[in-house]
């Protein structure tokens, strides 16, 4: 078993949906995987630690939502990977806006996630800023946008 080098936060307050995301990540990648609750705890977590290479998040929490958190962690931790999950396809343009490196509708494909969750922490072991992921489920043309460099 090779160690694991990336660390993955799951935020979602519904623990169904919680156990699931963590255990998929768990079960297919190569990465120590964070359960939590809600997004104030995920933001706390955030703060004590540097550690954190990824986030994927529910939108619909109670107190902190994953909106506020994905636009805290990119206002102090820019280089944080984000991925951000809904029922509500609505949120969609606001997460990307926002700065998610990507967004998953309810229900979403499984290898979907998994092949973004990978290309999210692989581009952040290399580095790499300037690209957002583009789930197939919700492209048309290319998988990856070229966004401007970040300021």
């Amino acid at each position: 078993m090779r160690p694991r080098s990336k660390t993955v936060l799951v935020v979602d307050d519904d623990p169904i949906v919680r156990a699931f995301v963590t255990d998929l990540v768990d079960s297919s990648l190569c990465a120590r995987v964070v359960p939590c609750s809600n997004g104030r705890k995920a933001w706390e977590l955030c703060q004590d630690s540097s550690g954190i290479d990824l986030i994927v998040s529910d939108v619909e929490m109670p107190g902190m939502n994953g909106l506020e958190l994905l636009s805290l962690v990119k206002t102090h931790q820019p280089n944080t990977s984000c991925i951000l999950i809904s029922g509500d396809h609505t949120y969609k343009y606001m997460a990307l806006d926002l700065g998610a490196d990507a967004f998953f509708s309810k229900p979403f494909k499984v290898g979907e996630l998994i092949r973004t969750i990978r290309f999210c922490l692989a581009r952040f072991h290399k580095n790499i800023t300037s690209q957002v992921y583009v789930p197939a489920v919700e492209r048309k043309r290319s998988v990856v946008t070229t966004l401007p460099p970040a300021a």
